[in-house]
């Protein structure tokens, strides 16, 4: 196998990782956004109470999932993309005769200048801030519009045409019914 046939193996090779890369890309990102949309989509529907800490734990969470999510997946996988590309125009001039410089690596940050990353930040920002508007704005919102359902209590505590009981009996009601064995 000569020098140029290596060349062009090790081009498909670069071609073929890009491929694959951004196939699980893409698998990787939907699954992370459904998972990202399901408890906003999940409290919904379903009568669920949240604690102020709970509220606070999910906003956590959201935010914690956005910085990793750019940070140690878009930006790196746009990295590894761009060396892929290097290296296939790297082998594809060496293929042809040319004697190329060696491509250098690409800065962390490389994944800031390209437009798809900053479509895969802003739709994992926005999924964050509704996920975030649902689960600590709208849902108590939702929970105000409800109507009250007042807590069940003994007939004797109900007022009789006008009056209350303390004024039929002559003593004071309690709140609970006090039961005493036989």
């Amino acid at each position: 196998m000569t020098d140029d046939e290596k060349c062009v193996e090790l081009a498909k090779i670069s071609v073929d990782t890009h491929k694959t890369r951004q196939g699980l890309e893409w698998k990787m990102l939907l699954g992370l956004w459904a998972a990202m949309a399901l408890p906003p989509w999940f409290v919904m529907d379903r009568p669920l109470w949240l604690s102020c800490c709970m509220k606070s734990l999910f906003v956590f969470v959201y935010i914690s999932l956005l910085l990793i999510v750019t940070f140690l997946v878009i930006l790196p996988l746009q990295r590894a993309h761009r060396k892929d590309r290097l290296w296939l125009k790297y082998y594809t001039k060496r293929a042809i005769g040319d004697q190329p410089a060696t491509p250098s690596d690409v800065p962390w940050y490389y994944g800031f200048k390209r437009e798809w990353a900053w479509a895969q930040i802003l739709i994992t920002a926005l999924l964050v801030i509704v996920a975030i508007g649902v689960l600590v704005c709208y849902y108590p919102l939702q929970q105000a519009t409800r109507p009250k359902i007042a807590p069940p209590c003994s007939r004797a505590a109900e007022p009789v045409a006008g009056r209350n009981v303390e004024d039929l009996t002559g003593r004071a009601h309690r709140a609970t019914p006090h039961f005493t064995p036989a």
